[in-house]
C-alpha cells in the first residue's frame, strides 16, 4: 500500500509516467541521432548516454511542473557529478 501512495503522489507532481517515459524516449532518440550525425555514424558511448538520460528524465518532469525546485536541484547535482567524472576520465588520459 505504501508504494501506491508514493506513485500517486509522484503522478500528482510529475504527471503520467507513461507519457513522461515517451517524452524521454523521444528526446533521447533525437540526442542519439544528433550525436551519430556529427560523429560519422558512431553510436554515443553508453556511459555518456546514461549521463544524458538522467538529466533528460528530470527535464521531462520539468515539462509538467517547471516550478518544482527539487527537479532543478537534481539536474544541477547530476551535471556536477558528470563534470567530475569527465574531468577524472580526461586527467587519466593525459
Amino acid at each position: 500500500m505504501a508504494i501506491k501512495k508514493t506513485l500517486d503522489k509522484r503522478a500528482q507532481t510529475y504527471g503520467d509516467f507513461g507519457r513522461g517515459s515517451m517524452l524521454n524516449v523521444g528526446i533521447m532518440m533525437s540526442i542519439r541521432g544528433r550525436y551519430r550525425d556529427t560523429h560519422e555514424d558512431i553510436d554515443m558511448p553508453d556511459l555518456l548516454e546514461y549521463y544524458i538520460s538522467t538529466i533528460v528524465n528530470k527535464l521531462s518532469r520539468i515539462a509538467v511542473t517547471p516550478d518544482h525546485i527539487d527537479s532543478w536541484h537534481d539536474i544541477a547535482g547530476y551535471a556536477t557529478l558528470v563534470e567530475k567524472e569527465l574531468r577524472n576520465a580526461q586527467s587519466k588520459q593525459k
